[in-house]
């Protein structure tokens, strides 16, 4: 039989939940992520506002059931899903959330090579580096691999 030994200070734990927002304050908690929008977001300011809002009316004009309103409600509820939703929002397109870690992936994809334009070029340059022409190097078996 295990001993069980009592934990100082967790006696108050508490679990907290997220509740789900009403749908004129997620439009207002989308309309706050405005600001935190980068620079080089398409959609910006008050375009960016009507956009959520137009975004949002669709979206709930579009709701087939009580369920699936309430499982929206939570998804634009949590801080960053509905922060993914503005970044995909403020890049003109429309989110689906469903996938909204896709499209923040797909964005961010897109936006690659304008950030590092020589990215592609520097990893050939470290991949000849480590692995110079004419030469193999290959793991196997071995606790070590040679140079």
């Amino acid at each position: 039989m295990a001993s069980q030994i009592p934990l100082r200070g967790l006696s108050r734990l508490e679990t907290l939940e997220i509740q789900p927002l009403k749908p004129d304050e997620i439009l207002n908690f989308l309309a706050s992520r405005a600001p935190t929008l980068p620079e080089s977001a398409m959609v910006a300011g008050e375009q960016f506002v009507h956009m959520a809002k137009s975004y949002l009316a669709n979206l709930w004009k579009q709701v087939g059931s009580e369920a699936e309103k309430q499982a929206y409600e939570v998804v634009l509820s949590n801080p960053m899903d509905i922060t993914t939703a503005a970044i995909v929002l403020g890049n003109g397109k429309e989110p689906n959330l469903l996938s909204l870690q896709e499209q923040q992936f797909e964005i961010m994809a897109q936006a690659a090579p304008e950030r590092a334009p020589n990215a592609v070029q520097n990893r050939s340059v470290f991949g000849r580096r480590v692995y110079p022409p004419g030469q193999r190097r290959r793991r196997s078996d071995e606790d070590r691999v040679r140079p």
